[in-house]
């Protein structure tokens, strides 16, 4: 999970240094379940989520999403980086 976490992070770095000007919109949220598929990923309990954005002015975009999880038999973060063109 770490190695994952630094390789985002190093890759975002990397994007934002090769173009001076980017627009960053991060977003953070709490919501009483986290429901995917229509099971409850949190055990039926609240969960804090987040979302950091980077936007290029040539119109590339990168981020990641975050949502605390309550499996038994794993982590207790799901991450989800994107990358992507406008």
């Amino acid at each position: 999970m770490r190695v994952l976490r630094s390789l985002v992070c190093g890759l975002l770095l990397s994007v934002m240094g090769a173009e001076a000007r980017a627009e960053v919109d991060l977003t953070l949220g709490a919501y009483s379940d986290y429901v995917f598929r229509g099971v409850s990923q949190t055990d039926e309990g609240p969960t804090p989520q987040l979302s950091l954005d980077v936007y290029g002015e040539t119109g590339w975009y990168a981020g990641i999403w975050a949502s605390d999880v309550d499996f038994d038999e794993s982590g207790d973060w799901e991450l989800n980086p994107y990358l992507g063109d406008l």
